[in-house]
């Protein structure tokens, strides 16, 4: 929660991994040792970042709105570097 009482508002697409496969085995791997949230949510992309000054009904009604004149995208990741 922030210092203003009110949790930030994130939108996040997950990646659509088998749960034994290889690749999800790997990139769950890699996330543990460098991102100190990996056991708080799955592998995913973070479409928007915190959001506190607008209310809950507003935000989902323009991601709706927005996911709704969006087409699926299939894509792959060749190379993931993590920082230095």
């Amino acid at each position: 929660m922030s210092a203003t009482g009110v949790d930030p508002l994130y939108t996040v697409g997950f990646l659509e991994l088998d749960a034994e496969s290889e690749s999800r085995a790997w990139l769950q791997a890699v996330r543990a040792r460098h991102d100190p949230q990996a056991s708080l949510i799955e592998a995913h992309f973070t479409l928007l970042y915190g959001v506190r000054d607008l209310p809950l009904a507003v935000y989902l009604a323009h991601v709706r709105s927005v996911a709704g004149q969006s087409a699926s995208i299939d894509f792959s990741c060749g190379r993931v570097c993590p920082r230095a």
